[in-house]
C-alpha cells in the first residue's frame, strides 16, 4: 500500500510537473507571438521600402491620415454642424443636409477626369505630383473656410466639395502610382494592397475613437481646423519628391498627349459622360425643388450611366463591364437615408438620444471590423467564387439594416435589451460590406487593365462605385419627402415620427434586389484565378474589336477609396 502510494505521488508530481512545463509553453508561444507581430510588420514595411522608396511613406499618409482620420473627423462634425439648431448650427433636417451634402460629393464622381489628365497631361513634366500640390492646396483654404466663416447652407456645398476634392484626386494619383509599380515588381501587388487598405482602416479606427469626445467637447467648426492636419500630411512629403514620380522631357509631353486620347478615345468618352452626368446631378439636387422632377431625371442618369459604361467596358473586358454594372446597380436600388436615421438617433425625444462620443465609438467599431474584413478576405477568400462573396455580403447588408428598423421601431426595450445593441446596423456593417463589393472587382480591375491608362480605368471603376452611393442618396432623399419624413420627425413633435420606420422598411426590402442581378451580371470565378475574356495590351480597343480577348497578366492589387 505505501509503494502503490509512493508511486501514486511520484506519478501526481510528474503530472503536475508536465503541466507546468505545458503552460510555461503556452506562456512563451504567446509571447513570441506577441513579438512577433510587430517585428513582422516592421520587417514588411522595410522590404517595400527597398522596393519601391518614398511611396510606402505617401500611401499611408493618404489613406490613413488624410482620408482615414481626416475625413471621419470632417464628416462628424459636419452631421452635427448640420443637425444643430440655429445660432450655434445650420438647423438642417435630413432630407436636406442629405441633398447638400451629396451635391457636393460630386468629385468622387468625377474621379475618371482627374485619372485621364494626370495619364494623358503632365504638369510642369510631372504626371502625378502636381495634381496632389494643387489638391492640397485647395484642401487648406477649404477647411479654414469651414471653420471660420459664417456661411449659409447653399454656400457650404463648393466648400465641401474642394475638401472632396483635396482627398479624391491623391487617390486617384496614388492609384495610378501604384499601378505602376505593380508593373514593375508584380510580385508585391498583395502587399501593396495591405498597406494601402491596412493604412485605410487603421487611420479610421483611431479617429473614430476620439471624434465623438472632440465634437462633444468643442464647437464642430473647429474640428475643421484640426483636418487641416491630414492635407498638410500629404501636401508636403509628395512637394519633397516621396511619390518618386518620374519626370517626362518636354519635348515628348505634346504626342504623348494626342497619342493617347487618340488609342483610348472611348474611355475618354465614358469618363467626360459620367463626369457631365455627375455634375448635372449635383446641380439638380441644389437647386430644384420637385421631388418629383429630381426622381424620375436620377433614375434616367443611373440607367444612361449602365448603358454607356457596360458597351465602353465591354472593349476592354465583358467580365469586367458585367462586374461593374452590378457595383454600380447594387448601390443605386437601394436608397440611402443615413443621415436621417442620424438625426433621429442623437434628437428624437422618444429615440435613444445616443452622445456623439458614444457614436464615435460605434464608428470605430466599424472600422475594425474593416480591419478585420480586410484580413479575412485575404486570408480566406481571395479563392472562393466572386458570386458567393457577393451574396453572403448583400444578406448580411439587409441584416444589418433590419435591426435599424428593430431600433426604431423600439422593439428591443420590449424585451429588455439596451438601445445600445442595436446600433450595430448600418453604421457598424455598411463600410465592411462595401469594402467586401470593392476588393473583388479591383482585382478583376488590376487584372485586365492595360498599360498606359491605369490611372483612368481604376478611377472610372471607381467613380461608378460612387456615383452609385451619390444616386442612392439622391433616390433615398426622394424618398424621405415622399413620407414627408420632416424635423417633427427627429424632435418628437407631432405624429408622423412612423415615417422613418416605414423609409427603413423600404430600404431594407430594397438590399434583397441586387441578389437577383449576381446570377446575370457576377462572374463565377474567384479573385486567384484570371477570369476569361480579359484583353491586356495597348491596343486594347483594336483587338476587342476583332474578336481577340486575351488573358490579362498583371497581379491583381486593390486601392483604398472612400
Amino acid at each position: 500500500m505505501e509503494a502503490d502510494a509512493h508511486c501514486h505521488a511520484d506519478s501526481k508530481g510528474q503530472h503536475a510537473e508536465n503541466d507546468n512545463s505545458t503552460a510555461a509553453g503556452k506562456i512563451k508561444k504567446h509571447l513570441a507571438t506577441a513579438f512577433c507581430g510587430p517585428c513582422r510588420l516592421i520587417s514588411f514595411l522595410r522590404d517595400l521600402h527597398a522596393d519601391f522608396g518614398g511611396y510606402v511613406l505617401v500611401a499611408p499618409l493618404q489613406y490613413g491620415v488624410n482620408q482615414g482620420m481626416g475625413m471621419t473627423f470632417a464628416e462628424l462634425a459636419r452631421k452635427v454642424w448640420f443637425a444643430t439648431d440655429k445660432p450655434k448650427g445650420l438647423g438642417l433636417d435630413g432630407a436636406t443636409g442629405g441633398r447638400l451634402v451629396t451635391a457636393a460629393s460630386f468629385p468622387w464622381n468625377v474621379k475618371p477626369i482627374f485619372g485621364m489628365l494626370s495619364d494623358a497631361l503632365p504638369l510642369c513634366g510631372y504626371h502625378r505630383t502636381p495634381y496632389v500640390i494643387i489638391a492640397g492646396i485647395g484642401g487648406v483654404i477649404a477647411y479654414v473656410s469651414l471653420g471660420s466663416l459664417g456661411l449659409n447652407p447653399v454656400a457650404t456645398v463648393p466648400l465641401i466639395a474642394l475638401v472632396n476634392l483635396s482627398v479624391s484626386i491623391p487617390d486617384v494619383m496614388i492609384d495610378g502610382r501604384a499601378a505602376e509599380l505593380t508593373g514593375q515588381k508584380p510580385e508585391h501587388a498583395s502587399d501593396l494592397q495591405s498597406l494601402q487598405w491596412g493604412s485605410f482602416a487603421l487611420g479610421g479606427f483611431i479617429a473614430s475613437c476620439v471624434s465623438g469626445w472632440l465634437v462633444d467637447n468643442i464647437e464642430p467648426r473647429k474640428v475643421f481646423f484640426i483636418c487641416v492636419a491630414g492635407t498638410l500630411s500629404i501636401l508636403v512629403p509628395t512637394s519633397c519628391g516621396f511619390l518618386g514620380d518620374q519626370r517626362v522631357s518636354r519635348s515628348k509631353e505634346g504626342n504623348q498627349t494626342i497619342q493617347w486620347f487618340r488609342e483610348n478615345r472611348s474611355l475618354v468618352c465614358c469618363a467626360l459622360f459620367m463626369s457631365t452626368v455627375a455634375m448635372v446631378l449635383s446641380v439638380l439636387q441644389v437647386f430644384v425643388d420637385s421631388v418629383h422632377a429630381r426622381f424620375i431625371i436620377s433614375v434616367i442618369c443611373a440607367m444612361a450611366v449602365v448603358v454607356g459604361v457596360f458597351f465602353t467596358l465591354r472593349r476592354i473586358s465583358s467580365v469586367l463591364a458585367k462586374t461593374a454594372v452590378f457595383i454600380f446597380l447594387r448601390q443605386v436600388v437601394q436608397p440611402s437615408i443615413g443621415e436621417a436615421v442620424f438625426q433621429w438617433s442623437i434628437k428624437a425625444d422618444n429615440g435613444p438620444k445616443f452622445t456623439l462620443t458614444f457614436l464615435g465609438l460605434v464608428d470605430a467599431v466599424g472600422f475594425l471590423g474593416l480591419f478585420t474584413g480586410i484580413l479575412l478576405y485575404q486570408r480566406y477568400l481571395t479563392k472562393v467564387s466572386y458570386r458567393w462573396v457577393f451574396a453572403a455580403g448583400q444578406v448580411v447588408a439587409v441584416l444589418a439594416n433590419l435591426l435599424d428598423l428593430v431600433l426604431i421601431k423600439r422593439w428591443n426595450l420590449s424585451v429588455g435589451l439596451p438601445d445600445q445593441v442595436f446600433v450595430v446596423g448600418d453604421t457598424i456593417f455598411t463600410t465592411t460590406i462595401r469594402r467586401f463589393f470593392d476588393m473583388p472587382v479591383l482585382v478583376l480591375a488590376a487584372q485586365v487593365c492595360p498599360e498606359n491608362i491605369e490611372a483612368t480605368l481604376f478611377a472610372l471603376l471607381m467613380s461608378l462605385t460612387n456615383m452609385g452611393d451619390a444616386i442612392s442618396n439622391f433616390l433615398g432623399t426622394s424618398l424621405l419627402e415622399l413620407l414627408d419624413v420632416t424635423e417633427c420627425d427627429y424632435s418628437g413633435n407631432g405624429n408622423r415620427c412612423g415615417n422613418l420606420d416605414a423609409a427603413v422598411l423600404i430600404k431594407s426590402l430594397c438590399r434583397c434586389l441586387p441578389l437577383l442581378l449576381i446570377p446575370v451580371l457576377v462572374p463565377g470565378g474567384s479573385p486567384s484565378v484570371k477570369p476569361f475574356g480579359c484583353a491586356h495590351n495597348k491596343d486594347v480597343a483594336s483587338n476587342a474589336e476583332q474578336g481577340d480577348e486575351k488573358i490579362g497578366d498583371h497581379t491583381p492589387v486593390m486601392r483604398c477609396q472612400s
